[in-house]
């Protein structure tokens, strides 16, 4: 195989993976790498939509490399361009399973698959989801709900006033937020102790409402902050596929 149909390959894929509305593309790649590709059976049944959202519980980009980590954050097409070829031609991918690596880039391809799961889901025995797929865009909502009330209560100097205090503080300008919050109180004293979710965002104000916002997301689901947070970055991805 020639090296100008590896070089055509990797710009196209570089394009689909640097498309804003397919950011999942990069954890699917670091997580699955070039030599599992999804086959016809895996998207029709729903097993490939179910690798993408594994995909998100690996949290890859730790690993990633720095080159990498850059070539998609600047963005960087040609960098990243030269990252795909590289794994292309170690890995010896044909003609064939490139043309697949692109076809399951395709949201179309993605909400075909996701389909498939939400059958597989819904017609399946036994206990059921604390959270539905359906609720997921009530996920999302809370998170914008809650976002800006965190925030806020995190600008707030430290002083003697207690967590209860501080949210009636709030209420005026946050009340459903604040509303949440209060009824979820206990939950939210231990998520701003949470030693994993300090560590997630550590030096921007932003960044740690952000992390707050997602793992209380889903105190209404009794669902864990790391849980919360997976569901929640789910919910992006459906919404995503679905737009």
């Amino acid at each position: 195989m020639g090296h100008g149909e590896y070089q055509r390959f990797a710009e196209q894929f570089a394009d689909r993976i640097l498309d804003p509305r397919q950011r999942w593309l990069i954890d699917f790649v670091m997580n699955n790498g070039f030599a599992d590709i999804p086959t016809e059976e895996e998207i029709t049944s729903g097993r490939f939509a179910l690798r993408v959202l594994k995909s998100f519980r690996q949290e890859p980009w730790g690993l990633m490399e720095a080159s990498v980590a850059e070539a998609v954050t600047k963005p960087d097409r040609n960098a990243l361009a030269a990252w795909i070829l590289k794994h292309t031609v170690r890995c010896r991918l044909t003609t064939d399973q490139m043309a697949r690596l692109l076809a399951c880039s395709n949201a179309t391809v993605l909400r075909k698959s996701f389909k498939a799961l939400r059958k597989t889901i819904n017609s399946e025995p036994g206990a059921k989801p604390k959270i539905l797929l359906e609720q997921y865009p009530v996920l999302l909502k809370t998170v914008e709900m809650l976002h800006p009330a965190i925030l806020k209560f995190l600008a707030i100097p430290k002083t003697s006033r207690t967590l209860g205090e501080a949210l009636r503080y709030l209420k005026k300008d946050y009340p459903q937020a604040c509303e949440f919050l209060s009824r979820h109180i206990d939950q939210f004293q231990k998520a701003l102790h949470d030693v994993a979710l300090r560590n997630r965002a550590k030096k921007r104000s932003e960044g740690r409402a952000r992390v707050l916002a997602e793992a209380m997301a889903g105190a209404d689901y009794q669902l864990t902050f790391s849980t919360s947070r997976e569901r929640v970055r789910r919910a992006r991805l459906v919404q995503t596929t679905s737009s």
